[in-house]
């Protein structure tokens, strides 16, 4: 699976893809890449993984700093739905596409692993 990134590093961004194992999370291999760098921030250009496509999963195992939205919003495909953190790295989770926020099974504060259900998407 390949993913997208843009990540600042020292004030610079750069856009970057990786390709992942099936077993390797977006932050692991971003540690292997960046070993000798202090990255600041990483944010996902691409949208969260989805269980079904209705289920909005979490990328990576982590924390959720924030929750972007609430039960009964409208969002876009580019909408930030939630940030979570990992090892002191923040990613931006889209929605990935237009829609209803139907359910939200996740809150603030709460640790999640990669793949787990953060919210369900209805179609508009």
């Amino acid at each position: 699976m390949s993913r997208k990134f843009r990540v600042t590093i020292d004030d610079e961004v750069y856009e970057i893809e990786v390709e992942l194992a099936d077993t390797e999370s977006e932050i692991e291999i971003l540690k292997k890449l960046f070993t000798k760098s202090k990255v600041k921030e990483l944010e996902s250009i691409e949208s969260a993984p989805r269980i079904s496509d209705r289920i909005i999963a979490a990328p990576m195992t982590g924390k959720v700093l924030a929750l972007k939205v609430k039960y009964g919003s409208e969002v876009k495909e580019d909408t930030v739905i939630a940030v979570l953190e990992s090892m002191k790295t923040q990613v931006e989770i889209t929605a990935g596409r237009r829609g209803r926020i139907k359910r939200i099974f996740v809150e603030e504060g709460q640790v999640v692993k990669q793949g787990q259900p953060l919210l369900e998407l209805e179609a508009t």
